[in-house]
């Protein structure tokens, strides 16, 4: 489906994509994204490109979305996954990818929808390996992970996650520790298909040990109204209180309260799902999970396909209320 032609607007954009962008929240505006999305004729493939800027190289790359889908799929989820799993992680990327294209109504990856579509960096957007990073990453299993990662993205082909016929915030994380998080506990805005549901997976455990005084020097460094001291930390550190899914809600350091992914990050923790044991000696923390626990847990979406699930039941139990479609409903979005 073609739009009518703006030459004013044209304009305007070349000139944007000429010039050179200053760098904010972690993405480098580079250029400006297509207006159009050709999703072909009679019955023609869609022929959907994206830009991308590799943060690693530096450099803005264009490649045709199913393309660059594979290549989030082998940086984002174990390719040893079940080929379901991978399949699931294949339509949430894409999906990703979609809220990010002009064409389709998104916002590309800069203010104002000046700059390229998307980047490769995943504390911004979601992380891309180039075919170069994919032989390196598996070795002699490439070729072996690459027809596996491109037979579960041709499977699912083209397919979104659609709430309301919009496309989804489809966040996924490693592991979700048993449950899923409502998405208002973590980003604050609730969203009606990521809310937190039981994942029937292998726990995953991790450990963070410090010794008294070190645990003590990185609170106060992060918090310095906790007044945080080696000799009171039996007394000075309690969880106050837990959401539904297990994780950290509110706990007091010292003379202060503070929340549990603030306290997460200021220990470099795994999840915001944990117990902490103090001795005379050291802090243990011990975390359940991997990941801000919003939306489709990998380890979680894994589990299900090994028990027989296919993607499409993946996805519809982790983001709820969704369903999966083909892109072309979406361009009149």
């Amino acid at each position: 489906m073609k739009y009518k032609v703006d030459i004013k607007r044209l304009l305007v954009l070349a000139a944007a994509a000429a010039a050179v962008i200053l760098v904010a929240k972690g993405c480098l505006y580079a250029k400006t994204s297509a207006e159009e999305c050709d999703m072909g004729e009679n019955g023609e493939e869609p022929n959907l490109y994206i830009s991308v800027y590799d943060h690693r190289e530096d450099d803005v790359i264009t490649l045709p979305l199913e393309e660059y889908v594979a290549g989030v799929v082998a940086a984002e989820m174990p390719a040893s996954y079940s080929s379901e799993a991978l399949s699931a992680q294949a339509v949430a990327a894409r999906t990703y990818a979609v809220t990010k294209l002009a064409c389709f109504g998104g916002k590309p990856c800069g203010s104002g929808g000046q700059g390229y579509d998307i980047c490769t960096d995943s504390a911004c957007c979601q992380a891309w390996c180039s075919d170069e990073r994919q032989r390196e990453k598996w070795g002699d299993d490439y070729e072996k992970y690459r027809i596996k990662i491109a037979d579960a993205v041709a499977r699912c082909r083209g397919e979104a996650a659609l709430y309301d016929g919009k496309p989804i915030e489809a966040l996924y994380h490693a592991a979700s520790g048993g449950f899923t998080e409502y998405s208002q506990n973590v980003f604050s805005q609730p969203r009606p298909y990521l809310v937190g549901v039981e994942s029937p997976e292998e726990a995953y455990v991790d450990v963070v040990s410090l010794g008294r005084s070190e645990f003590a020097k990185k609170i106060e460094k992060a918090f310095p109204k906790s007044q945080m001291r080696s000799k009171r930390l039996d007394d000075a550190v309690e969880i106050l209180s837990r959401y539904e899914s297990g994780r950290v809600d509110r706990l007091r350091l010292g003379d202060t309260v503070v929340s549990g992914r603030d306290f997460r990050k200021a220990l470099g923790l795994a999840s915001t799902n944990f117990k902490i044991d103090i001795d005379e000696d050291s802090v243990t923390v011990k975390t359940m999970g991997f990941g801000h626990g919003v939306g489709m847990s990998q380890r979680g979406a894994n589990a299900m396909a090994l028990e027989g699930a296919d993607y499409v039941e993946i996805l519809m139990h982790y983001y709820k209320g969704i369903e999966v479609a083909d892109l072309s409903v979406l361009i009149n979005y």
